[in-house]
C-alpha cells in the first residue's frame, strides 16, 4: 500500500472508510447506490455506455461520488453525463445543474491521490454516468451515484 493511501488525518480515513463500505458491496440499486465505475486501475478509458448509467426514477436528487487512490501514472479527465434515455447519447451536465464544483475533473499528479470528489446533480434528466478520458494507466478510480429523496409509491385510496 502507496504512502498516498494510508489515512494521515481523520477527514482521508472517513474518505478510505466511505470508500470501503462502497467497496464491500454495502448498499444495492433498492436503497439508492449505484456502483457507476468499479474502483479499479482504469487502465483504459471508460467512455459513454462503458459504465453502467445510474438511473434517477423515483429519487429527486442524487450526488456523485468519485473515490480516487493511488496515481500510477499520467492524466486523467472525468466527467459526468446526462440523457434523457438509456438507450440514446449521453451529453456533458452543464456545470449550472452541477453543486460542489465544475463537471471535468482533471488529475495528472500525486496531489489528487486520496481524494473524494462529490458532485451534487440538480438538473432534470432521467440518467448519469462518469466517463474518464485518459491517455495512460492513470488513477485508481471509482463512482457511485448516491440517489436520495425517494418518492413515496403511495396505494391508491380504494374507499373512495
Amino acid at each position: 500500500m502507496g504512502p498516498c493511501l494510508r489515512p494521515k488525518t481523520k477527514e482521508n480515513k472517513m474518505k478510505n472508510d466511505v470508500f470501503h463500505i462502497f467497496q464491500s458491496g454495502h448498499g444495492d440499486t433498492s436503497n439508492g447506490v449505484v456502483e457507476m465505475v468499479e474502483p479499479a486501475v482504469q487502465e483504459t478509458a471508460i467512455v459513454s455506455g462503458g459504465g453502467t448509467a445510474a438511473d434517477l426514477a423515483g429519487f429527486r436528487s442524487c450526488l456523485i461520488v468519485i473515490p480516487v487512490g493511488a496515481y500510477v501514472d499520467g492524466s486523467s479527465t472525468i466527467t459526468i453525463n446526462e440523457s434523457d434515455s438509456a438507450a440514446t447519447s449521453f451529453s456533458a451536465v452543464a456545470n449550472a445543474d452541477l453543486r460542489g464544483g465544475d463537471n471535468a475533473i482533471a488529475m495528472n499528479a500525486t496531489a489528487t491521490c486520496g481524494q473524494m470528489y462529490v458532485r451534487g446533480y440538480v438538473g432534470n434528466k432521467r440518467y448519469l454516468e462518469v466517463v474518464i478520458d485518459q491517455a495512460t494507466t492513470g488513477h485508481i478510480i471509482g463512482a457511485y451515484a448516491l440517489r436520495g429523496h425517494k418518492m413515496n409509491r403511495g396505494k391508491l385510496n380504494e374507499s373512495a
